[in-house]
């Protein structure tokens, strides 16, 4: 960068700060931060800060009273009948977002004014609140409004942590946050797992620099702070600076506390060390954890040659679970014959996936079976089409038969929209065009007249208008 660009960067910098007294302060405060890290970076007694900002919010919180509702403030959620109880929750529900509107105007403004410290230890004062306040309800409005309260706080949070994404925080003040933070988990929330990880978005959002990283791991250390209670924000200290190794030692011990580190675990794993991929996947998979959310990867980087068995028992657990086609075709190979008949017939339930499986086979008069015996399957129109061309006339005489059956004995332009979705198909089916002409004719010229079904078969192009 020349001397020029700096000091026009400089310039506007300077002209930056002299229109903005918010930012002037910031920039102010960062600069006589010291970068001492030894001791407690907090300027006040952050354990009465915390104390006293929970009895205020506790006070505020209390105020509220969802037994009086203001019935001429109220503001229907949705035109038509609610009934009162409903009505009532909803204005507790207002009551609740217009008082955490209130503490977000004042913690976002502790931030513009460079009191991150004071804004950051008003969130877990604000947690106090939450699960200590009795706001007064006689009729039960909300079923749990320490719940609800907490949910409030996790909007705020977020919030909040938009907000300091935006800005540069002087590290004193983030490191008096962590030192307050701890230290009440130390005073009221040793033995509770929730805390913690209540906060972990809030604590990940302030360990993206390397020396607070540091700085917060030697405090859990000097406070022996449990870091199963916290599995992200534990690994994550190592990762940001920049030690593989901890942090995989790390993130080894917590990864069965928590699916993102094992993700986080297994991602690096698989492009680095083959091996201790599948040595954790299968740690993750015979315990049970984490299927869901991390089978398809799992799956994904299991090398069939290598681990034949374990491949095949994930394959096996994600056939029946999402029950993919695309997942059969993998695993069809890989049984024997009674084993993959015994597997089709157990997910009979499920007629498409069960049809699927016998297309995949070649079974199609097992399928033509099937819909004979589930004429009113919900699944109809998807497995007649399987049939179409290996049964055509079979395929159009069960469209014809639902067709006849339904205006039978059903009206209503839905139906008749359904009907016209049969005829859809059945125009598909080779060789039957004269068939679906006559069959068209007779339901135009119906009796008694139907003149909806007329409409729904000029619309859709059976008949010339």
């Amino acid at each position: 960068m020349t001397v020029n660009v700096t000091e026009k960067k400089l310039e506007f910098f300077d002209k930056l700060l002299s229109k903005n007294p918010d930012l002037q302060k910031q920039f102010e405060q960062f600069m006589s931060e010291s970068d001492d890290s030894e001791g407690n970076p907090c300027r006040f007694d952050s354990g009465e800060y915390i104390s006293e900002a929970a009895l205020s919010y506790i006070e505020d919180l209390e105020n509220l009273d969802f037994s009086k509702p203001d019935w001429e403030m109220y503001t229907p959620r949705h035109s038509g009948y609610i009934p009162d109880y409903e009505a009532m929750e909803h204005m507790a529900e207002d009551m609740i977002a217009e008082e955490f509107e209130i503490f977000n105007l004042s913690i976002i403004g502790e931030i513009s004014r460079a009191k991150s410290d004071l804004a950051l230890l008003s969130l877990p004062a604000i947690y106090d609140a939450c699960i200590k306040a009795e706001i007064p309800d006689e009729y039960d409005t909300l079923y749990d409004h320490h719940e609800y309260l907490l949910e409030g706080l996790r909007v705020l949070q977020t919030d909040v942590i938009k907000e300091i994404e935006k800005m540069v925080l002087p590290g004193r003040q983030v490191r008096c946050f962590f030192y307050g933070f701890f230290e009440h988990f130390q005073s009221g929330y040793n033995d509770n797992d929730e805390f913690l990880r209540f906060f972990e978005p809030l604590m990940l959002s302030l360990i993206t620099e390397q020396e607070t990283a540091e700085y917060v791991e030697k405090l859990i250390n000097e406070l022996n702070i449990p870091r199963h209670f916290m599995p992200q924000t534990a690994t994550e200290l190592f990762r940001v600076c920049g030690n593989t190794a901890k942090w995989t030692e790390q993130a080894e011990e917590l990864c069965d506390k928590d699916v993102a580190v094992a993700r986080n675990l297994l991602v690096y794993y698989a492009g680095h060390e083959y091996d201790e991929y599948i040595r954790i996947s299968k740690k993750l998979w015979n315990a049970g954890l984490f299927q869901r959310e991390l089978g398809e990867f799992i799956f994904q980087n299991i090398r069939h040659e290598n681990h034949p068995e374990f491949y095949k028992n994930v394959l096996l657990w994600l056939t029946s679970t999402f029950r993919r086609i695309s997942y059969y075709n993998l695993l069809r190979d890989l049984m024997q014959p009674d084993e993959k008949n015994d597997f089709i017939l157990h997910h009979k339930g499920d007629h498409l996936f069960y049809t699927g499986m016998l297309e995949a086979e070649g079974r199609y008069s097992d399928i033509l079976q099937f819909i004979r015996q589930h004429f009113d399957s919900y699944k109809f129109n998807q497995i007649i089409s399987k049939l179409l061309e290996p049964y055509p006339e079979e395929s159009f005489a069960l469209l014809k038969r639902k067709v006849l059956n339904t205006v039978e004995t059903e009206r209503g332009r839905n139906v008749y929209q359904i009907m016209v979705e049969w005829l859809r198909i059945a125009k598909k089916i080779k060789g039957m065009n004269g068939p679906v002409r006559d069959l068209v004719s007779q339901l135009y010229d119906w009796q008694p007249r139907l003149p909806a079904l007329r409409d729904e078969l000029k619309k859709a192009g059976f008949i010339k208008q």
